[in-house]
């Protein structure tokens, strides 16, 4: 009911095709009726043209009428009409704005040098973004490609293939939610696996590190700082018997290893190339001339250059809120890369830029990584969810606000997991950044302090270089663990729950846990947590053992101290309770074991009733004790 599977083949020959055993093609036997479909497909026989129809709206999302489609064995071009200013996002890897360069789409193991070019791989859809919904467009090919816009960026989007067949498919993505076109996705090429618990931690990798005494070295410097780190890598060459490719060094332990082989011919049109020489960045030799070796393109010269401190603690903050903590060094061309992921990624020549080399990106990461381990439960319960359903654990603005307008062409602000708005500063030495708040209610994460989004740009000014500015979207209630410097550490630490209401008084939020680290969980927990009125439920299947409390629950923006506060029912004392009247936020002191249901509610007017009965009004919730 939700997507179309379109294919071109030529009758008379063979050509090749993605194999089943690489890219398993979605069920398609379950049949549908045309009165409940969300697209209908439409076609002429003569020319042969076709077009995809939104039901609800009749729209058409994606005509041919206006382009012949070619289908020859080494040629494919399929041609489509979009609207003016089209909201297109997608068709990766790669770093440039779409609509305005053509897109080759071929896989080249390269880290993006110089910014526009390809990354490591390439994912041939798109989705486009309509204040009527949200569709689209996966085309199955694995030769090269080219995704052309119409000149200027234009109305228009071309694909022209070397080879294979046109195997697409058309999603319709859902009219009120964004993520249900990505859902839709993850039904044609699969959810994202179950991932470990661990892996959420901090990682330090590099290649060059000289001996195992180096490596300790690493690993002693990082407990010195006080800056958890929770795997020690080294990377793809340092295996190798003088980097030779199918040798080992026996000296070295082998802990990740990468035989890459592209190659990129010595080409004296490449554009990249002579910018670089043109900018004087490449390495030199001894006598003075670009330093030329063989690595995985081929014939390569190596952009030079080193980070700055203040940027670094940038990046780094930002590699926090990614789902992969990782930090890539000065092995791609930018500096802004160079603490991009919050995985230690370093060459050989530049200086060491582990964290603790600096003192102000220490504490940087320091804070950023405290956030990221009391939120880790939050996302891990995120990931499951995207291996469940293809739920994405970040989220574009748009995605949550997808009638507004003015989240649409935003790429520096986004949501971590589902409530986490993170908003980081991205220019050297820049201590402000530009927000955008929709009309919504938000927290800031450190104070927290509610923030009325009015639909503009807010200027944060005075952000230090140890701050990245996060909101809480209201309408959400965090699980947030106690500090901690391991992910093994944290799963022994206790829950503090805090309720975020939205503008309507609400808030809701997950929790899944398991064992972490098994492929097949003997027993999990999940709880779902809702406020309404002013009783906050916590409510679920409890069979993985947990182990640990739920300590308090914090709930912001409570305008006033309740007259009386219980948890399941039961009055709470007053050393329970703290109120903090000038942030208006309210703490409950609950220390529950976390293995059943619970709730906790407050209220302001207490009365009794003729039978000795003792009610509580709270707003605008009346129940009886």
């Amino acid at each position: 009911e939700e997507r179309i599977h379109f294919k071109i083949t030529d009758a008379k020959s063979t050509h090749y095709e993605v194999l089943d055993f690489i890219f398993p093609r979605p069920d398609s036997c379950h049949p549908v009726s045309p009165e409940s479909d969300a697209l209908q497909f439409n076609y002429t026989t003569s020319p042969f043209s076709f077009s995809i129809l939104r039901t609800s709206t009749r729209e058409v999302p994606f005509p041919t009428a206006s382009h012949p489609i070619i289908s020859e064995p080494q040629y494919l071009r399929l041609k489509t009409i979009l609207p003016d200013n089209a909201n297109i996002y997608g068709l990766g890897e790669n770093t440039n704005s779409l609509l305005q360069i053509t897109l080759t789409l071929w896989s080249r193991n390269s880290p993006g040098i110089p910014r526009g070019t390809n990354l490591y791989g390439n994912h041939s859809i798109y989705f486009e973004h309509r204040t009527t919904g949200t569709h689209g467009v996966f085309v199955l090919n694995s030769n090269g490609m080219d995704i052309k816009p119409s000149n200027g960026g234009g109305n228009s989007l071309e694909y022209n293939a070397i080879g294979g067949v046109l195997d697409s498919y058309f999603l319709a993505g859902s009219e009120p939610d964004p993520t249900g076109v990505a859902r839709q996705y993850a039904g044609v090429a699969g959810t994202p696996a179950e991932v470990p618990y661990w892996s959420f931690g901090f990682h330090q990798c590099r290649f060059g590190y000289k001996d195992f005494v180096d490596v300790a070295g690493v690993i002693s410097k990082y407990a010195a700082a006080n800056i958890p780190l929770e795997t020690m890598w080294t990377d793809i060459l340092d295996y190798m018997d003088r980097r030779r490719i199918f040798t080992f060094d026996r000296k070295f332990i082998v802990l990740m290893t990468d035989p890459a082989d592209a190659f990129l011919p010595d080409d004296e049109n490449y554009a990249p190339y002579h910018r670089g020489k043109g900018l004087n960045t490449y390495l030199k030799a001894d006598n003075g001339s670009d330093f030329i070796g063989l690595v995985w393109p081929g014939v390569t010269v190596w952009p030079a250059g080193n980070t700055t401190e203040t940027l670094c603690a940038r990046w780094a903050m930002l590699g926090a809120f990614y789902p992969f903590m990782r930090n890539v060094g000065p092995s791609v061309f930018s500096p802004p890369s160079l603490c991009l992921h919050s995985l230690q990624h370093n060459s050989d020549a530049p200086i060491s830029q582990e964290f603790y080399v600096w003192d102000t990106v220490a504490q940087a990461v320091r804070n950023a990584i405290n956030t990221r381990y009391r939120l880790l439960d939050y996302l891990y319960t995120a990931f499951h969810q995207a291996h469940l359903d293809g739920t994405p654990v970040l989220h574009p603005l748009w995605f949550k606000y997808p009638k507004d307008t003015n989240t649409f062409p935003i790429d520096l602000q986004f949501f971590f997991g589902d409530s986490v708005l993170v908003s980081p500063v991205t220019q050297e030495n820049s201590t402000s950044v530009d927000v955008y708040f929709p009309k919504d209610i938000f927290y800031d994460f450190a104070t927290p302090t509610p923030v009325e989004g009015t639909g503009s740009t807010v200027t944060l000014n005075n952000i230090n270089f140890t701050t990245i500015p996060l909101h809480i979207k209201g309408g959400a209630v965090l699980p947030l663990r106690v500090q901690s410097t391991k992910t093994t550490t944290a799963l022994r630490k206790d829950f503090e729950f805090v309720v975020a209401p939205g503008q309507d008084g609400t808030a809701s939020g997950q929790l899944y846990m398991d064992g972490g680290e098994s492929i097949t969980q003997r027993s999990t927990t999940l709880v779902k947590m809702d406020l309404k009125g002013a009783k906050l439920d916590v409510r679920g299947s409890f069979g993985f053992a947990t182990g640990v409390n739920v300590a308090r629950v914090r709930s912001l923006n409570v305008q006033s101290k309740p007259m009386t506060i219980g948890v399941n029912g039961k009055s709470v004392g007053a050393s329970d309770v703290a109120y903090d009247s000038s942030n208006k936020i309210l703490d409950v002191t609950v220390n529950l074991a976390f293995r059943s249901n619970f709730s906790v509610g407050y209220s302001y007017v207490s009365i009794q009733d003729s039978c000795g009965g003792l009610w509580d009004i709270g707003y605008p919730l009346l129940r009886h004790l």
